[in-house]
């Protein structure tokens, strides 16, 4: 049956062929086109490839770099706590300081203090 198929749409080709006066010349003509644009195609589903590939390295080096900006955001922070420890104790230095130049001060008038 299937063979019978075949035959059949043979002899409908080339009925087809006869009839409308085709030339083995423009069914050669008509491959050739028909290759030319397969070839097109085909540099064109490479080059897709070539680009795609281009993007999952970009979106790799992107997710790389959230991941790098998001370990500087902790350190920021953790810097940033250091920091204001720092300077909470650079205050109370101070303040200590402070303090004790004016005890000094109020000693020290004693013992500038003329007794006699």
């Amino acid at each position: 049956m299937s063979q019978e198929n075949n035959n059949s749409t043979l002899q409908t080709a080339v009925k087809a062929i006869k009839e409308d006066n085709i030339t083995l010349a423009k069914i050669v003509e008509l491959i050739t086109n028909l290759d030319i644009r397969l070839n097109h195609i085909e540099t064109k589903l490479v080059i897709l490839d070539d680009v795609h590939g281009l993007l999952s390295t970009l979106k790799q080096k992107v997710d790389n770099l959230e991941q790098d900006i998001g370990g500087m955001k902790q350190e920021y922070s953790h810097l940033k706590c250091e920091t204001t420890g720092l300077t909470k104790t650079v205050k109370h230095i101070e303040q200590k300081l402070t303090e004790e130049s004016s005890e000094n001060q109020y000693l020290g008038s004693f013992s500038t203090y003329n007794w006699n």
